[in-house]
Parts: structure tokens; C-alpha cells; sequence
């Protein structure tokens, strides 16, 4: 495990390999003041540890958590093992079983979920979150504190933690009052709703800003119990927030399809894509009307359409929460201009992935900045106005169906 309390501006984290270091570095980079960093992990496994720190906000009083998304393979791998998994009821707040009326019938993404679980176990080990917002510092006193942060931390795991938590005492924190904030880029941003799902329970105050989540994260059900304290942000046509495994196997059909219809010969049709020519043919010039299908192309289509009864009966997942949409108003050349739309998770899922150059530009940490501050509007009072109307710590009331 590489971790590592940063008491103070000479900390460092504790690092076993190159790439470690560089995540390090960048952490420190863009967030400056490295004493504001009380917590940072860059353990990383598949269906397991996702790097993720600890950090204090002063000016919103908040405890931040902040998970990173994909980036290795070992999370590629994670983001795979998409099957839903069902959730132990056990799992779950009890307020959450109370108002759950599917007889806890909430399924969630089964890579993810072991994610939000490695995490959620580490912090639990090191008593993070217990001796920030409730001042739970187990059974040491101020005077163990001093020996222990007098002695060299050591190889062994329990006296890292006894370390850590000495550290924290030192630096006599007191966040009971502050909000508890989790958040997340990609993967990131779906394990931080999980884990807020299983915290708010314990922390009442708990909000999860979810930045570009996966799409086949969590059934619908367990979406709308969420929707008081996950928000979700989608830019443009992301193509990360629509991909589902459902999703995936519509447009796979929707390519067998126009295959099928297609009048070109499919070498020459795959090169006229390439060149962009074929933007600019009519669709009655590319493609066959249903009644004028050679029989040849119909009859492996009609095949084809014969063995989706499977998959009609898979369980549709989708994004966490109530979902911020950023949408672009109009493109001129490279700038646009984007402002800020709620949206319901099975909206965005329905309307499927689209199929763009911008759907991979669209999910990156760079274009969710540019068009967060162009939804927002220039300057600092322009800002808060705009995030309090965008962005309002309460969500809305559903409105009825």
C-alpha cells in the first residue's frame, strides 16, 4: 500500500515505482499547496485500489475525495467486468433500504463496485474519514500521539496507520461541521457514487460530483434513490456517460443494419468514410429501401435480428443521480459556446451512443474544464451566480411522471 499523511510541506508520499512518483508529482503540481493533501493512495489494481487522496477545501469547509479515473490497465480491466452485480442489502444505509421499493432489487456495475469496496476499506482501515468529520481518533490520547509520531513509522502497515493518525492529531483538525465531498474523473467518478451511496449513512452531508461517469454504472431504481446527494456532469457527446452493455449491442445492430442496406461495396464504402465523401452522398444514393434488399442481404439480417431476444431481457444501467448536461450552443471552428441542462439518466442512455469525433474529445478532464467555465460565464461573480443556478447544493424535486 503507498500512502502517506502530509502533515506538513516537506511530506512526501511514499512511492514504489516510477510511475508512482509521476502521479505524485502531477497531484502536487495541480493542486499547489501540498499540506492540503492529508491523505494520498497510489495503489492501483484491477477490481481492486484506484488511486485516490484526501484533501481539505477551506473556502467551501469541505472534505474533498477525489478518485482518479482510467488510466492503466489494470483499470481498463475493472471497466470491463461490466456484468451488474445485485447489492447486498446490508450494504446499503438503512434510510436508503426504507425508501428502496423494489424489494432490494438495486444492481450496480460489478468492476466498479469491487473499486468503490477496495477503497472504501482502506479508508476504513486508516480511520480517515472517522477522525476528520467526527473527531474519532480510536484509543489513542495526545500523549501517544507524541511517541508514536517520535519513532520512525516502519515497514508494517498497522504502524503506518498509527502514524497517519497520530499525524492527524497533531494538526488538532476539527471538520465535524464540514461536508463530506467525494468526486471523480471517468471510473473515478463512478466509484466515488458508490461510495457515497454507502456513506451517507454515516455522513449525512455527503455529495458526490460525478465528472463524466459510466454510462452502465447502476439500475435506474438505485439512480433515483441517489439523486439527493449525486450529481453527474455529461459534456457534449461524451461517448463514456451513453455506453451501456445494452447500449453497446444497439449500435452494433445499427451497424449490421446499414450493411446490410448498404448498396456500395464495403471496402469502397470503408474508404469513402475515411475521405469524408461519403458526408456528402444522399442516403437514397448509399443505402437500399427495406422492400429492394437483395435477398442474399436480408435473409443474414433477418438472421442476425433473430438472436436478440437475449438480449432484450439484459438490465439496462445508467449514470448516477441527477445529471448535469453541457451542451454546445454553437461551434465556431474550434470555440463553442455551452450552457447547462438538468437531464434524467434513462435520457441520456435512450438517446444511445453517438457516433463522432467528438465523442472520445468530448470525455476529456481538458474539454469538461473549457466547458465548465464557458457554461458558468466569465468572471468571479459571474461564477458563483452561475454555479448556484447550475449547480445548487440541494437537488431539485423529481418532477412527476
Amino acid at each position: 500500500m503507498s500512502l502517506k499523511c502530509h502533515h506538513d510541506a516537506t511530506a512526501r508520499a511514499e512511492v514504489n515505482s516510477i510511475s508512482e512518483r509521476l502521479y505524485y508529482e502531477n497531484v502536487i503540481r495541480e493542486l499547489g499547496d501540498s499540506s492540503e493533501i492529508l491523505y494520498l493512495s497510489v495503489a492501483n489494481a484491477a477490481l481492486a485500489h484506484l488511486p485516490y487522496l484526501i484533501a481539505l477545501d477551506h473556502q467551501s469547509r469541505s472534505v474533498v475525495v477525489a478518485l482518479r479515473g482510467t488510466t492503466s490497465v489494470e483499470d481498463i480491466i475493472t471497466d470491463s467486468v461490466a456484468v451488474p452485480v445485485r447489492l447486498d442489502p446490508e450494504w446499503l444505509p438503512e434510510k436508503l433500504r426504507a425508501a428502496d421499493g423494489s424489494g432490494g432489487q438495486l444492481f450496480a456495475h460489478a468492476g466498479i463496485k469491487a473499486a468503490a469496496d477496495a477503497v472504501l476499506q482502506d479508508m476504513e482501515d486508516n480511520r480517515v474519514l472517522g477522525a476528520l468529520l467526527r473527531g474519532d481518533y480510536g484509543d489513542m490520547s495526545k500523549t501517544a500521539a507524541e511517541e508514536v509520531l517520535a519513532k520512525d513509522a516502519g515497514e508494517s502497515q498497522q504502524a503506518k496507520r498509527q502514524h497517519y493518525v497520530a499525524a492527524l492529531m497533531q494538526r488538532k483538525l476539527d471538520c465535524r461541521d464540514w461536508r463530506l465531498v467525494l468526486t471523480g474523473h471517468s471510473l473515478g467518478a463512478g466509484a466515488a457514487a458508490l461510495m457515497a451511496l454507502h456513506l451517507s449513512g454515516r455522513f449525512p452531508n455527503v455529495h458526490c460530483w460525478a465528472l463524466s461517469p459510466p454510462g452502465g454504472l447502476m439500475s435506474t431504481n438505485l439512480s433515483r434513490l441517489v439523486e439527493p446527494f449525486v450529481t453527474s456532469v455529461v459534456v457534449g457527446k461524451d461517448v463514456v456517460p451513453r455506453v451501456s452493455v445494452v447500449n453497446l449491442g444497439r449500435l452494433i445492430d445499427q451497424m449490421v443494419t446499414s450493411l446490410a442496406l448498404c448498396k456500395l461495396n464495403k471496402s469502397d464504402a470503408f474508404l469513402r468514410g475515411l475521405t469524408k465523401r461519403m458526408r456528402h452522398e444522399h442516403t437514397d444514393d448509399l443505402f437500399w429501401r427495406y422492400s429492394e434488399v437483395p435477398d442474399e442481404a436480408m435473409q443474414v439480417l433477418q438472421e442476425y435480428n433473430a438472436g436478440l431476444e437475449v438480449r432484450s431481457r439484459m438490465l439496462e444501467l445508467v449514470p448516477p443521480g441527477r445529471i448535469v448536461f453541457l451542451r454546445p450552443l454553437k461551434r465556431e471552428g474550434t470555440r463553442a459556446a455551452w450552457d447547462a441542462v438538468w437531464i434524467k439518466p434513462e435520457e441520456l442512455i435512450r438517446e444511445g451512443i453517438l457516433v463522432s469525433p467528438r465523442m472520445v474529445e468530448d470525455h476529456s478532464c481538458l474539454a469538461l474544464q473549457a466547458a465548465l467555465r464557458m457554461a458558468i460565464g466569465p468572471g468571479e461573480t459571474a461564477a458563483r451566480t452561475a454555479a448556484t443556478e447550475y449547480f445548487p447544493p440541494v437537488v431539485p424535486p423529481r418532477e412527476e411522471e
